[in-house]
């Protein structure tokens, strides 16, 4: 959720206009703890402009037999 913390947790991210993109990252532990930076890119989503007012959903899916997927709508 750059320019957000990694880590983050929300459900609604509002920020400004601008070029937004979605990368899905896991997360990599030695001993137990976790590191400060993701290790290894899952999904990225092609990159999303949005003008003032502009809203979109980006859906997260489990895909039949492994991995991940994403659906973009954009709210009206």
């Amino acid at each position: 959720m750059f320019p957000f913390d990694y880590r983050a947790v929300s459900g609604y991210v509002q920020s400004d206009p601008g070029v937004w993109q979605v990368l899905v990252a896991s997360e990599a532990r030695i001993g137990g703890v976790p590191l400060d930076v993701p290790q290894d890119t899952l999904l990225i989503v092609e990159p999303i402009s949005l003008a003032v007012g502009q809203a979109v959903t980006v859906v997260l899916l489990d895909k039949l037999g492994g991995g991940i997927d994403a659906v973009v709508m954009r709210d009206r």
